[in-house]
């Protein structure tokens, strides 16, 4: 184990961050994606056209959807599950991978 200056050196050194933060920036983005997808998808679905502003969304979607959850994200995963579009594995996934990505971003 090196000295404690050793050890900045290296963790300034770009060669050495450079890769790392490049994998974390890609894991964040992914996961800010899948999160936007979740909530998007759902949302779609309740959709009964497009006009100036983007897509009509139904009402069906606050009953069916919203109002199950204060965060529209869980209430979409929640929407998901009961449809068996994921499973309860899915979600411990998605549950286990979120504090990593808060992490990441600091």
């Amino acid at each position: 184990m090196g000295t404690t200056e050793d050890n900045w050196e290296r963790f300034l050194d770009p060669e050495v961050v450079r890769p790392s933060l490049f994998l974390a920036t890609m894991f964040i983005t992914t996961f800010e994606i899948l999160k936007d997808s979740i909530v998007d998808r759902t949302r779609d679905f309740y959709s009964h056209g497009w006009d100036e502003n983007g897509p009509v969304i139904g009402p069906d979607y606050q009953r069916e959807v919203a109002a199950r959850s204060k965060s529209i994200l869980y209430a979409s995963l929640d929407w998901l599950r009961e449809h068996e579009a994921v499973d309860e594995a899915d979600l411990h996934t998605f549950e286990r991978k979120r504090p990593v990505c808060a992490i990441l971003r600091g």
